[in-house]
């Protein structure tokens, strides 16, 4: 199986031109709070961590670690008053430090007894799926494994995700000559989750089950095909009328996209997302799709997004989150190599019948997300590193820490042009003033260069020093 995450998501129209919006907003992010691990207790600094999944108040990821041989999925919560915070750490039956976990998260709104976990451990015959519920004392914890309806020696579980009461599970190499198989479970009133419906791949090495998902009552499983084996990457939509009635709502072609090979994707939240590129490109350009779902389970309009300067390499790939209509998607990733170090986050809002709009770009000058690991809620970005799940908001300087403009213009402080008796009623007015928040006073002017955040006697004698200069940019 291609090491190599594909994942082909369908559309019922394609905007094939990419847009580019004119100007760039730019905002500077940082961490605003950091939240220890717990358990596993201890926990090594070097142990690593993969995809962080924010669904209203919960938040998952896995920590794994050589040094301990410890690996599982770190479960945090937040509280009422949006302090985050470790409720548990979920051992993953079969693993080992070295197992690569696939896993996804479902909360409800109404009842939290409805959040569910799944998880299994792709490329690994020995580990199987499971489920993790919330005990009788509202803490995640093992509920039930999933067992393979075909029964094979290794992968069942290549890929998983969850919505509600259905859970889809991927098999690329079952039955025959990769043809691959896909499986939905439904948790039925009985509380057992069982196997209700189960598709095979056409076409040998048609692979279904690499990459699946699930979006309410709609599954989205795709062919791993490429134009070079004489095949095409095919996407699949099947909606849930019932248990033993599924309807193929849509069925899209990689061509179709001007794609000949998936290379990243997902379905976060209520948005597709998909990446790739065509064969046939001499520059190899990667591109970037989005979409919203539907009420009737279809996606809409896909839209090739593209915000670089055409002279910069491509840079779209693997990180991507979303918060309702909202997608976030690092465009220069550290270990890509191209452009510099830091990464930068772009932001996207979609809508149902319109052209998504750009919200900018955010940037990371000091400490920086792992891309393809971040999670977002809708107002902060969240990743871990060394043993605390850290939160990046975005980064207000403070005003009291900037340096002031060089005289006399310090002492133009209401910006007219001159320095007249109207700075002076402004000193006065301002007396005794003293900066909160990150806002310097008005009137604080001096002494030079950075102020002292407050209006005094300073600020009187520079006006004074300065009276009848002018200024050649109001304002500056």
């Amino acid at each position: 199986m291609n090491m190599t995450r594909r994942i082909c998501l369908a559309m019922a129209f394609t905007s094939l031109a990419a847009w580019t919006p004119a100007t760039l907003a730019e905002e500077t992010w940082d961490i605003d709070a950091t939240y220890p691990l717990t358990d596993p207790d201890p926990c090594h600094t070097e142990g690593s961590y993969d995809r962080t999944i924010v669904k209203g108040n919960v938040m998952v990821s896995k920590y794994s670690s050589m040094q301990t041989e410890d690996i599982g999925l770190v479960v945090f919560e937040r509280d009422s008053e949006g302090t985050w915070s470790q409720t548990a750490f979920l051992e993953v039956p079969g693993t080992s430090s070295e197992s690569y976990l696939i896993y996804d998260l479902t909360v409800s709104d109404s009842n939290p007894d409805n959040d569910r976990i799944v998880v299994s451990a792709a490329w690994s015959s020995s580990v199987g799926v499971h489920v993790y519920e919330r005990g009788s004392d509202g803490i995640f914890t093992y509920y039930q494994e999933l067992d393979d309806p075909d029964n094979t020696s290794g992968g069942f579980g290549a890929n998983v995700a969850i919505d509600n009461r259905l859970i889809v599970v991927g098999n690329p190499e079952y039955p025959n000559n990769d043809r691959g198989s896909v499986h939905v479970f439904r948790r039925k009133s009985s509380n057992d989750w069982v196997h209700i419906k189960t598709w095979n791949g056409q076409n040998n090495h048609d692979q279904i089950g690499d990459e699946v998902g699930v979006h309410g009552n709609t599954v989205v499983y795709q062919t791993e095909r490429s134009s070079s084996d004489g095949g095409t990457n095919r996407c699949y939509l099947r909606y849930r009328n019932s248990n033993t009635d599924w309807t193929l709502i849509q069925s899209i072609y990689g061509d179709d996209l001007g794609i000949s090979s998936f290379t990243e994707g997902g379905v976060i939240g209520d948005v597709l997302m998909i990446l790739g590129y065509n064969e046939n490109d001499p520059d190899f350009e990667e591109l970037a799709f989005m979409g919203l779902f539907q009420e009737d389970g279809t996606v809409g309009e896909m839209h090739n997004i593209n915000v670089r300067p055409e002279d910069e390499p491509a840079m779209y790939s693997r990180g991507f989150v979303s918060a309702g209509n909202e997608v976030l998607v690092m465009r220069q990733p550290e270990w890509l190599g191209a452009g510099g170090d830091d990464p930068v986050v772009d932001r996207w809002n979609l809508f149902a019948d319109a052209e998504p709009e750009f919200g900018g770009e955010i940037l990371f000058p000091n400490a920086r997300p792992e891309g393809h690991r971040m999670g977002y809620d809708g107002s902060s970005i969240f990743s871990f590193n060394q043993c605390e799940l850290q939160r990046f908001g975005a980064f207000t300087a403070n005003e009291c820490d900037l340096p002031l403009e060089e005289a006399p213009c310090n002492a133009d402080v209401n910006d007219s042009g001159m320095v007249n008796v109207d700075d002076l009623l402004a000193i006065i007015q301002d007396w005794g003033m003293v900066g909160e928040g990150g806002k310097r006073p008005a009137g604080d002017c001096a002494p030079l260069p950075l102020g002292d955040c407050m209006v005094n006697v300073d600020d009187l004698l520079s006006v004074i020093a300065s009276w009848g200069s002018t200024c050649d940019e109001p304002g500056t």
